[in-house]
């Protein structure tokens, strides 16, 4: 079994305030969740509104499934309007 950890900190857009992020952030997690089989949680920069470091981790018995899954999600999260990627990063283990 290989178990996937993708860490993404993303640059919020359009947000002015705690609030605003947290919507943004819960919105993308349910769209990341019912597309993806994932688990995903905020994990830093809670207490800035224009800024969010988001894990999202999953298990696989193959590590290439666990890469095209991770290259495909991170596409559906570029695409969301109100977030840009800034970095990235990602482990097997």
């Amino acid at each position: 079994m290989v178990i996937g950890l993708l860490e993404l900190e993303l640059l919020l857009n359009e947000t002015r305030s705690l609030k605003e992020k947290r919507s943004v952030i819960s919105r993308l997690r349910s769209k990341i969740q019912k597309k993806f089989n994932v688990s995903f949680s905020e994990v830093g920069s809670q207490d800035i509104w224009g800024r969010a470091e988001v894990a999202i981790t999953t298990a696989s018995a193959d590590s290439k499934m666990i890469h095209r899954m991770f290259s495909s999600l991170e596409k559906e999260v570029e695409r969301y309007p109100a977030v840009r990627v800034i970095q990235r990063h990602m482990e097997l283990l």
